[in-house]
């Protein structure tokens, strides 16, 4: 008898506040940055609080505290600087997951609204040289699917019968681009409900969102649709779009 399942072909990530304990690093930086302006005669303005910045990049958001380009410019490297001497952290349990999905064979990757530069800076100082073969797409643009799909076509996966998970913690961006690009859409982090309810109102959507809370969540789901019986096929490796039994 031949059963078809559909484990896991590859997971794709979010990064910040997926992958990276973004919010602690970047506002220490921002600080230390804005600090060393005001040293050289340019202070934010009384109200400045970072948490407006909100998915704000770095230089728009700089570009709302300074009016000069080469002030914005001259705050931009500082903040880098600050960021890159800084220091990161990645999410709690994140190291275990990539982990466990490489002792399993499941390809993973990262595709980021994140800026390239600050995601290939970021990704080898938080996880080094085990994860060094990560592919790292940024400037995603998310919720528009084309670098997920583009990340699926690097790892030679379709998301046929959603076997591709996307892991992010934003609604309006990771899940809507992971819904679009026919991946199994994973939400990270706590959810609140009702937002829940007005995003299916919204788009349409009532298919399955997975969610979870932790890392250790997210590696019993994975767990979860890996191949549940061992008397599989030797031909047939984890990460193909089926097995046959």
């Amino acid at each position: 008898m031949v059963k078809h399942i559909t484990p896991v072909a590859a997971v794709l990530f979010d990064f910040d506040h997926m992958l990276m304990d973004t919010y602690y690093n970047c506002r220490a930086a921002f600080e230390s940055a804005l600090a060393e302006m005001s040293g050289r005669g340019y202070p934010p303005p009384d109200d400045f609080n970072y948490d407006n910045r909100r998915k704000a990049r770095t230089k728009v958001f700089l570009s709302k505290i300074y009016n000069d380009k080469a002030v914005v410019d001259e705050a931009y490297v500082l903040v880098k600087q600050a960021c890159a001497t800084s220091a990161i952290r990645a999410i709690h349990g994140a190291p275990e997951t990539l982990r466990l999905l490489k002792e399993e064979h499941i390809p993973f990757a990262v595709v980021s609204n994140s800026e390239n530069e600050t995601l290939n800076m970021f990704f080898p100082m938080i996880f080094g040289d085990e994860f060094k073969d990560t592919l790292l797409i940024g400037d995603a643009r998310k919720p528009d699917p084309a670098k997920l799909i583009e990340m699926m076509s690097l790892l030679g996966v379709t998301g046929k019968e959603q076997n591709v998970l996307y892991v992010g913690d934003r609604l309006d961006t990771d899940i809507r681009a992971a819904i679009a690009a026919g991946c199994h859409p994973v939400h990270f982090g706590g959810m609140d409900q009702g937002k829940l309810q007005q995003f299916r109102a919204e788009t349409g959507y009532h298919g399955e969102i997975s969610q979870a809370v932790t890392h250790a969540d997210l590696r019993k789901l994975i767990e979860s649709r890996l191949c549940p019986l061992p008397s599989r096929q030797p031909s047939l490796k984890r990460g193909a779009l089926s097995w046959q039994f």
